[in-house]
C-alpha cells in the first residue's frame, strides 16, 4: 500500500458528464474512485472539470453525499492527479484543462490509457475523429508523468506506438481491472422499462454501437437463428448508446421486420438495471474486433455467466481461459455456438461449470490496490527545457541537455519532434513558434520545419543561423480541434559528423499571430510549395491550390488556360535568399489549323520571357524553365496568351474554351536543373 505521504486527486469528469448512463469508462472511473475513497478516506478527494474553462470543481466520491474538502487535512509529500476515464481522448479543451490543473496543484499526472485504437486502427473511425484522437493520445503520453495500462495487449500496443508514431517516451506501469458492479440493491423483479423485453430468455451484449464492436455481424447471426428457431429464438438485448457514425445501422435495425422482435437496443441503462440484466440473462456475447480489455467479459464472468467472446486482442486475457472464444469473422461458428448454448441446457450448464471453476475474478478492491501499488514509486522526472513555454512538450529526437551554466536546451540531430499544446484562442489567431537556435557545425542545407505534416518554413545555415532567433508562422487553418500540434525539424541528408547534434534550440516560446502575420501565414499555407517536391496540376492533386484566374477545370492529365491570361501563385518553402529555378512541364494548344503560339511569361507583373511553340515540333509536353530572383515570399507567374483559340474556332468540335498553355506538373530548385529543354529567358 502506498505511503501516507501520497495525496490522490481522482478526476471524475467522464462519469460526471455521462450522468447515470452505464458506459464502460464511466463504470471504471466510478469504481476506482469509490474504492480509493474507502481505502484511504483522508488521502483521497475527487474533482471534475467544469466544462467551461480550466476550472475543476470538488465532487463527491461515488456512494458519498458530500465532496471532500478542497485541501486534505493531512500534509503530504506527493500529490497525484489520477485520470481513469477517457473523455480526454476526444476533447482537447479538457486535456488542456488537465495540464493546467496539474500545474496549479503542483502534482504528478497519472492517466489510464484504455486503448490506442485511433493510432493503430484509424480506419475504424471517421477521419476527423481518428486525427483528433491520435493527436490527443500523443499529447497525453507527452504530458503524463505515469501511464497506466491494464492489459498485456495495450501495453504492447503502447510500446510499439512509441516507436512507430514517435510518441514521447513515458513511464508505463501495469495495473489490474476489477469486475462486477457495485449497486445499491439487488432487484427481485424486472425494472418497469425491461418487463416487456424480458418475457422470454435473452442474451446480453453490453457495448456502444460502433463499427469495431461488430454489432452488424452479430445481428446477422440472429437473423439465421430466427430463421432456424422461430419463436424459440432468444431475444438479443444490445445495451449501449449509438456512436454518431453508426446511426444509420441503428435506424436500419429498428426498422428491420425480420429482427424487430428478436433484437432490441437499450440506451440509458443505469448500473441497477444492468445488474438485473446480468443476473437474468442466459449468457452474454462480445464479438468485438479489438479491445483494450473487454470489461463486459469480466463482468459477465463475475456474475457466473458464460460469455461467448471474440478470439482477439485483450479479450483473451479478459476471458481467462474459462469461456468460449471464436473468430469474430466466422459467421458459421457463431451461429452454431449461439444456437447450441440457447437450445441445450446441458451445453450451457457445462460451459457455466467452467466459469464457476475458474480462479476468482479480481475485484475492484484488488484493482484499487494495484493502482496504489503502481503509484508507490515516484516517476522519473520529465525532461523540461529552461526558459521554454510550459505549452511545449518533448517527443522524440530532441534531447534536453544542460550547458556549463546548467541552462537546459534542446539538442537536435537530423530529425526531431516536439508537441505544442494549443487552445481555443490559438485556433482564432494562429500562433508563432519562436526559438533561439545555434549550430554546432556548418550545415549543407536547410532545416525544414513542419507543423502537423504541413511544411511551414525552414531555417537556413546562413550567418543568422549561427546564433539567431527564428520564427515559424502557423495559420489558424492548421490548428484543428486537437490538443497537440506536431512540430518536426528535419535537417539535410548529408550531415557533417552524423553522430553529433546539429542545432541547439533554446528559449522556445509560442505567441499569437499579429493580423499582418496571420494574413501572411494564411497565404503561404494556402499556396506552399516545399523545395524539391514535384507538384501535379491535374484533378485531385495539390497544384490546384496555386491556380489563380484564367484556368479551366483541371483534368486528370493537368489543366488548360482559358482566355488571354492565367496566373499561378506559390510560396517557396524554405523562403529563398538567392536565385531559384522553377521547372514546369507544359504543353501548348497548337494544331495544323493554328500551328504557332507565343506565351508571354510575367514574373510579379514584369515581363520575364516569351515561350514560343510551333507545330509539329512542340506537340509533346516539355519542360520550360523560369529563373526567379531572390527575396520573394510569394511568387506570382502570369501567362499572357493573346492568340489563344478555342477548338470550335478552328473546326475541332464544339469546345468553346480559348485554350493556350497547359500545365502538367512542376518542381523548383536552388540550382539550375540540367534536363530542362528550354530556359525561360532564352526566347525573348
Amino acid at each position: 500500500m502506498t505511503s501516507p505521504s501520497l495525496e490522490l486527486i481522482v478526476d471524475l469528469t467522464t462519469s460526471v458528464h455521462a450522468g447515470r448512463r452505464s458506459a464502460g469508462m464511466s463504470r471504471v472511473e466510478r469504481e476506482f474512485a469509490r474504492h480509493f475513497a474507502n481505502l484511504r478516506p483522508d488521502d483521497v478527494r475527487c474533482v471534475a472539470w467544469s466544462g467551461d474553462d480550466t476550472r475543476f470543481d470538488p465532487t463527491p466520491a461515488p456512494g458519498s453525499e458530500q465532496a471532500a474538502p478542497t485541501r486534505s487535512p493531512r500534509t503530504h509529500d506527493r500529490r497525484v492527479l489520477l485520470v481513469t476515464g477517457g473523455s480526454w481522448l476526444s476533447n482537447a479543451r479538457y486535456l488542456r484543462a488537465l495540464d493546467h490543473q496539474r500545474r496549479a496543484l503542483d502534482s504528478e499526472l497519472a492517466v489510464v490509457v484504455h486503448d490506442l485504437l485511433p493510432l493503430i486502427r484509424p480506419h475504424w473511425f471517421p477521419v476527423a475523429d481518428a486525427t483528433r484522437n491520435s493527436a490527443n493520445i500523443a499529447a497525453m503520453t507527452a504530458l503524463a508523468d505515469l501511464v497506466l495500462v491494464y492489459s498485456e495487449s495495450t501495453d504492447a500496443d503502447l510500446r510499439g506506438a512509441i516507436d512507430r508514431h514517435e510518441l514521447a517516451r513515458c513511464d508505463v506501469r501495469r495495473i489490474r481491472l476489477g469486475a462486477g458492479l457495485t449497486t445499491p440493491r439487488t432487484r427481485r423483479t424486472a425494472p418497469r422499462a425491461l418487463r416487456r423485453l424480458t418475457d422470454r430468455p435473452f442474451v446480453l451484449y453490453v457495448s456502444t454501437l460502433t463499427y469495431r464492436k461488430n454489432h452488424e455481424f452479430l445481428c446477422n447471426v440472429w437473423r439465421v437463428l430466427a430463421a432456424r428457431l422461430g419463436t424459440r429464438t432468444p431475444r438479443l438485448l444490445l445495451v449501449g448508446r449509438t456512436a454518431a457514425e453508426h446511426g444509420a445501422f441503428a435506424d436500419r435495425l429498428r426498422r428491420d421486420p425480420e429482427l424487430r422482435e428478436h433484437v432490441v437496443q437499450l440506451d440509458h441503462v443505469d448500473d441497477d438495471m444492468l445488474d438485473w440484466l446480468y443476473r437474468r440473462c442466459l449468457f452474454t456475447v462480445y464479438p468485438s474486433l479489438y479491445e483494450g480489455w473487454g470489461l463486459p467479459v469480466s463482468e459477465s464472468l463475475s456474475y457466473g455467466k458464460v460469455c461467448l467472446a471474440a478470439d482477439t486482442s485483450s479479450l483473451r486475457e479478459a476471458a481467462g481461459g474459462c469461456t468460449p472464444l471464436l473468430d469474430p469473422f466466422d459467421h458459421a461458428a457463431w451461429c452454431t455456438t449461439v444456437e447450441r448454448l440457447s437450445t441445450s441446457p446441458a451445453a450451457l450448464r457445462e460451459a457455466g461449470a467452467r466459469v464457476h471453476q475458474a480462479p476468482r475474478m479480481p475485484t475492484w478492491d484488488d484493482a484499487a490496490h494495484s493502482v496504489l501499488a503502481a503509484l508507490e514509486t515516484p516517476p522519473a522526472a520529465r525532461a523540461r527545457v529552461a526558459g521554454a513555454s510550459p505549452r511545449i512538450v518533448l517527443r522524440q529526437g530532441l534531447e534536453a541537455e544542460a550547458d556549463a551554466d546548467a541552462t537546459a536546451r534542446l539538442a537536435l540531430r537530423r530529425r526531431g519532434r516536439l508537441g505544442m499544446l494549443i487552445d481555443d484562442n490559438d485556433r482564432i489567431t494562429g500562433v508563432a513558434i519562436a526559438a533561439r537556435c545555434s549550430t554546432t557545425a556548418p550545415l549543407p542545407g536547410p532545416v525544414h520545419v513542419s507543423v502537423s505534416g504541413v511544411t511551414l518554413g525552414a531555417w537556413r545555415p546562413d550567418d543568422a543561423m549561427a546564433e539567431g532567433r527564428h520564427v515559424v508562422l502557423v495559420p489558424p487553418a492548421v490548428l484543428t480541434d486537437r490538443a497537440l500540434l506536431d512540430v518536426e525539424w528535419v535537417g539535410p541528408e548529408d550531415l557533417p559528423g552524423a553522430a553529433g547534434p546539429i542545432i541547439a534550440v533554446e528559449d522556445l516560446h509560442v505567441r499569437p499571430l499579429t493580423a499582418a502575420e496571420q494574413e501572411r501565414a494564411d497565404a503561404r499555407y494556402r499556396v506552399g510549395w516545399p523545395h524539391g517536391r514535384p507538384i501535379r496540376f491535374g484533378a485531385g492533386h495539390g497544384g490546384h491550390r496555386m491556380l489563380g484566374d484564367g484556368w479551366s477545370e483541371p483534368a486528370p492529365w493537368g489543366v488548360w488556360s482559358d482566355g488571354p491570361a492565367a496566373s499561378l501563385t506559390f510560396a517557396p518553402f524554405p523562403a529563398v535568399t538567392g536565385v531559384m529555378w522553377l521547372q514546369l512541364r507544359v504543353r501548348a494548344f497548337i494544331q495544323p489549323q493554328a500551328p504557332r503560339l507565343a506565351v508571354r511569361v510575367l514574373l510579379d507583373g514584369h515581363l520575364h520571357a516569351v515561350w514560343r511553340f510551333a507545330h509539329p515540333r512542340d506537340r509533346e509536353p516539355a519542360e520550360r524553365l523560369v529563373e526567379i530572383p531572390s527575396g520573394r515570399d510569394l511568387v506570382t507567374i502570369t501567362f499572357e496568351i493573346p492568340d489563344c483559340r478555342s477548338p470550335r474556332d478552328i473546326g475541332l468540335g464544339d469546345d468553346p474554351r480559348r485554350l493556350g498553355v497547359g500545365l502538367l506538373s512542376g518542381q523548383w530548385f536552388l540550382t539550375r536543373p540540367r534536363r530542362s529543354s528550354h530556359a525561360g529567358g532564352s526566347s525573348r
